[in-house]
């Protein structure tokens, strides 16, 4: 499951569905030209510096760089490596708008990503052109041309309009691969746009600004660039490991909404934020990327008392499907019912519909334009055909249609022919005082049955037997993990997802 929002306003909405055709649809770049034409100085993307992108700036610079480009040689369908770090976000952005101005793809990457990944990516989507922050070097090895923003603005010269058809493809996004390598999908822009005509964009006026610690270079960061040509709610960025800052721009700018992931909300709550910053004008506190166990959401919500916790279940795959909840605690695991622009099943061992109140995987499916993947020709021959997205997550759908969220289909432990929840263990844990993070995970033995071991980074170094009796009275003993393990801290991507897979590969199980 991947947890993600669109802000508008204090309310998380999807786009109706409205019909795109060939010559209705959009490009991303129109989006951006309908918001410089209706109010140019409006701006967006702000950081904490002070410093701003305004939809007039971000016309102008793109158009500026994109024309460099071109004259540099780029061409409709070339794809083009975005690499970029920290809080370079207005750069970021001006980047990926010249590369769609151009006519071709953009492709997202963090600075901080392994070279070797790197490099994997760059033959995979076969890029000879990168941008990139102006702190980041090229990765080792790299023979292509490569450029900064300040290499490529070209002062109040622009592109000429070049014709940009909807179906084609703005972007390669990456999964984040917590299941095994992370995975390219193509996005086009009429996907990106779907839902958006040009006289029915949102007005500006008297929208709440939203603090965003996320981290450049990733499919969220690149949905933030569309969320920015979409939303009114102007995005403060910042730094997802500046905890103490968030405190301090929240009480200073009376930020009403907060976008989170489960580690930047474990970090909120560890640092004891609320006890030193004025919290009080949070009004919505958006969960992104995975599952908030019910102690965090708790904790997060007696923090921001004013708040209500809004969730949005979806993969970034397939988008704009989705399904939205607002948490209540009666319903911890709930991810609540589709949006307009989205159908589901919940389908069995068999392929056939799961009857209420049984396991089942989600499928998601939604009118606009598919997703693709870029080396998974079997998936998208499956796409084609029928149009649903196979998530892999395991819910229960009750009576009155609403989801629950029980796990991921490669996360599911096994015990006696029994599917038990690694996510609700993992709930269980963090339960208790002395757990500060906690995973667990089915290990596979030769000749033995799976066993369950769990993963905690403790409070106390000495409550390890403490957690386990803890545990033992709140689950039935036939779930009882098999081993436990204390770690430091658990293995995350930059998005702070757990790597599960790392930790099968852990202190020496196999």
């Amino acid at each position: 499951m991947r947890l993600m929002g669109t802000f508008n306003g204090w309310r998380l909405r999807t786009p109706k569905p409205v019909p795109s055709t060939a010559s209705g649809a959009l490009t991303v770049p129109d989006l951006l030209d309908a918001r410089a034409d209706a109010r140019s100085d409006h701006a967006p993307l702000c950081l904490p510096s002070g410093a701003r992108l305004t939809y007039g700036e971000w016309r102008a610079r793109s158009g500026s760089v994109a024309l460099d480009l071109y004259q540099n040689g780029l061409r409709v369908g070339a794809r083009v490596a975005l690499i970029f770090d920290g809080l370079d976000w207005l750069d970021y952005a001006v980047a990926y708008m010249a590369v769609l101005r151009c006519g071709a793809t953009a492709v997202h990457m963090n600075g901080h990503m392994p070279d070797a990944e790197i490099q994997r990516r760059l033959a995979e989507c076969d890029c000879s052109t990168l941008i990139r922050s102006r702190f980041v070097a090229p990765p080792r090895g790299f023979s292509g041309r490569h450029f900064t923003i300040d290499e490529l603005l070209r002062g109040d010269e622009s592109l000429s309009s070049i014709p940009i058809a909807p179906d084609s493809i703005a972007e390669i996004r990456y999964t984040s691969g917590t299941t095994g390598a992370a995975k390219g999908y193509l996005v086009s822009h009429d996907n990106l746009t779907f839902g958006r005509t040009l006289d029915s964009m949102q007005e500006l006026s008297g929208a709440s600004g939203m603090l965003v610690p996320m981290t450049l270079g990733t499919s969220t960061s690149a949905t933030l660039l569309v969320i920015a040509l979409t939303s009114p709610a102007p995005m403060l960025l910042c730094s997802p490991l500046d905890i103490e800052s968030m405190g301090e721009l929240i009480a200073r700018e009376r930020i009403t909404a907060f976008m989170v992931t489960p580690r930047v909300a474990q970090e909120v709550i560890e640092a004891r934020l609320g006890e030193r910053h004025d919290l009080g004008s949070i009004r919505l506190v958006a969960s992104a990327s995975s599952p908030l166990s019910p102690s965090m959401a708790a904790s997060m919500l007696a923090m921001m008392p004013n708040a209500t916790l809004q969730i949005a279940c979806a993969q970034s795959e397939a988008s704009p499907a989705l399904l939205t909840h607002t948490y209540t605690q009666d319903r911890p695991f709930s991810v609540g019912r589709p949006s307009p622009a989205t159908e589901i099943r919940v389908v069995g061992p068999d392929l056939s519909e799961a009857a209420d109140g049984e396991l089942g995987e989600l499928w998601l499916r939604t009118a606009a334009p598919k997703r693709l993947f870029l080396t998974a020709p079997e998936v998208n021959a499956l796409l084609r055909k029928d149009g649903w997205y196979r998530t892999g997550d395991l819910v229960r759908r009750d009576a009155s249609g609403e989801i629950e969220f029980f796990d991921r289909k490669a996360d599911a432990l096994m015990r006696d022919g029994q599917l038990i929840s690694s996510i609700h263990m993992e709930a269980t844990l963090m339960n208790d005082a002395n757990v500060r993070e906690a995973a667990v995970v089915s290990v596979d033995r030769d000749a033995e049955p799976a066993q369950i071991i769990a993963f905690v980074a403790l409070r106390d170094p000495n409550a390890l037997s403490a957690v386990k009796g803890s545990l033992s009275n709140a689950i039935p003993p036939a779930q009882f993990p098999d081993a436990f393990v204390v770690v430091s801290a658990l293995p995350r991507t930059q998005n702070g997802k757990v790597l599960k897979r790392d930790l099968r590969l852990n202190v020496g199980i196999r």
